[in-house]
């Protein structure tokens, strides 16, 4: 069985929230019953794969293609999401075996990676 792990985005701070090393005003509250987010903060799962985590960035070395992990909900499965022109999407688990693939960095950590401001995100 896979592990469920959650990481968190602080939107208004622009920065990674965690319940070890975080200040009160923007810690988060959960436990195995419920979770509670509010609307500034961007919460991301686990992938089961490495450390990667929805909203990261994946590189294809082999053919310089940029991928973002997103879910997806028509097939229930994780996605790679084409950010070179001229790929296409696909699921995340053709990336990992059929590609030299490796995280390239996140869509909030590195917004320069996908030519996007960081306040936009």
């Amino acid at each position: 069985m896979r592990e469920i792990k959650f990481r968190t985005w602080d939107k208004l701070n622009k920065k990674w929230v965690t319940n070890n090393n975080c200040e009160s005003e923007t810690k988060l509250n959960y436990d195995s019953r419920h979770l509670v987010v509010w609307n500034n903060y961007k919460l991301m799962q686990y992938t089961g794969y490495k450390d990667w985590f929805e909203s990261d960035l994946i590189k294809d070395k082999d053919r310089n293609a940029l991928y973002e992990i997103v879910w997806h909900e028509k097939n229930f499965a994780w996605w790679g999401e084409s950010l070179t022109e001229g790929y296409f999407s696909k699921p995340l688990y053709d990336i990992i075996h059929d590609v030299n693939a490796c995280k390239f960095g996140n869509k909030y950590d590195n917004p320069e990676l996908l030519g996007v401001e960081n306040e936009t995100i």
